[in-house]
């Protein structure tokens, strides 16, 4: 992860505000591939790491593009959404992330009545998985995290 100085930056220079809850690197004693950074990250918002499973996938998804940070969110009882963006579908599906797509163009997000996010994979069937036996697209709600809102 990125230091809160280029962070912070990194944010502004696109236009986006930085969120109540920042994490970077130097807020937990130990990087990737420990899973401090997600612990930290859910503590703060208030999700149960123990809680993560498939009817409540996404109160508690990642999204990485490198191994270690694939063996972090792991690690951390995350459901890791892994991108090609900097490797290959190959060396990435090696370390078996829940949901494996080229690139976040594949990925659609709608607003839910209740105030959740329903993402869609909107890959071929057998894509969107390092095993490709699950079903695609995939509706799955997302609540809005703590950690998701910005300071103003």
């Amino acid at each position: 992860p990125a230091k809160h100085f280029y962070a912070s930056r990194a944010l502004s220079a696109v236009g986006l505000k930085t969120p109540l809850n920042f994490i970077t690197t130097e807020s937990v004693q130990q990087g990737k591939p420990a899973p401090d950074l997600y612990l930290f990250g859910a503590k703060l918002s208030g999700v149960d790491p123990g809680q993560c499973n498939y009817i409540n996938v996404l109160s508690r998804i990642i999204v990485e593009d490198a191994p270690t940070s694939i063996c972090s969110g792991k690690a951390a009882g995350c459901v890791v959404l892994a991108t090609c963006t900097s490797l290959t579908r190959a060396a990435l599906g090696k370390e078996n992330p829940d949901f494996l797509v080229e690139d976040l163009s594949h990925m659609m997000a709608s607003r839910t009545p209740d105030g959740g996010v329903s993402l869609f994979i909107t890959q071929p069937p057998g894509r969107a998985y390092p095993k490709s036996a699950a079903p695609t697209p995939v509706d799955m709600s997302l609540p809005t995290p703590l950690m998701s809102r910005t300071v103003s």
